[in-house]
C-alpha cells in the first residue's frame, strides 16, 4: 500500500488530460487498463466517471470550489478537470435532442429579451439576413453560425443544420 502511494507521487502534472466516463459497454477493468496505459505512454492524468455517484460527488465538489472567494492554481486546475470529466459524462448519459437553428434563435432572443435589430449589430450579422432565416426556418452559414455562437457563449454547431446520418453503401452491406 505504501508503494502505491510513492508511485501516485511520481506521476508529474501534465498540461493534457484526458477525460473519460464508463459507459456500461467496456468493462470496468479494460476502462482502466487503457487509463493506466495512457499514464505510462504520456503521463496524462485520468479523471474518470464512472456512474451517478462519481458524478454526484463531483457535482458536490465543483460547487465546493465555485464557492470559494479565492482559489488556489491547483484548485483551479482541479475544477477545470471535473467539469470537463462531467461535461463529458453529461453528453454521453444525457445527450441533447437537436433544436433547428432558427427556433434556438427565437429562443435565445426571447429570454434574453433582445431584438433582431441589436443581435445583428452585437454578432455583426446582416440583420435582413437573420429575418430571413427566422421567417423560413433556414439555416446559417458557417460564419454567422460562429458569431451568433460567440455572442451567445455556444457552440456555433447549435446553429447549424444536423449532420445528415450517412447511409450504408450496396458495396458496404454486401
Amino acid at each position: 500500500m505504501e508503494n502505491d502511494m510513492e508511485n501516485k507521487k511520481e506521476i508529474p502534472n501534465r498540461e493534457k488530460w484526458i477525460y473519460e466516463f464508463h459507459d456500461g459497454k467496456e468493462p470496468v477493468v479494460e476502462l482502466l487498463k487503457r487509463a493506466i496505459a495512457e499514464l505510462a505512454a504520456g503521463g496524462k492524468t485520468v479523471l474518470i466517471i464512472l456512474g451517478k455517484k462519481e458524478y454526484k460527488a463531483a457535482l458536490k465538489e465543483i460547487n465546493t470550489l465555485l464557492d470559494k472567494s479565492e482559489r488556489t492554481a491547483e484548485e483551479g486546475e482541479r475544477l477545470a478537470k471535473l467539469r470537463a470529466a462531467v461535461v463529458a459524462f453529461e453528453q454521453k448519459k444525457y445527450p441533447a435532442k437537436y433544436v433547428k437553428p432558427a427556433r434556438l434563435l427565437k429562443y435565445l432572443l426571447e429570454v434574453n429579451d433582445l431584438k433582431i435589430k441589436k443581435l445583428a449589430e452585437q454578432a455583426g450579422v446582416n440583420k435582413k439576413r437573420l429575418k430571413t432565416v427566422l421567417k423560413n426556418d433556414g439555416i446559417f452559414t458557417q460564419e454567422e453560425a460562429e458569431k451568433i455562437g460567440r455572442r451567445f457563449c455556444l457552440n456555433p454547431e447549435a446553429f447549424l443544420p444536423r449532420p445528415k446520418k450517412q447511409t450504408k453503401t450496396t458495396e458496404e452491406s454486401q
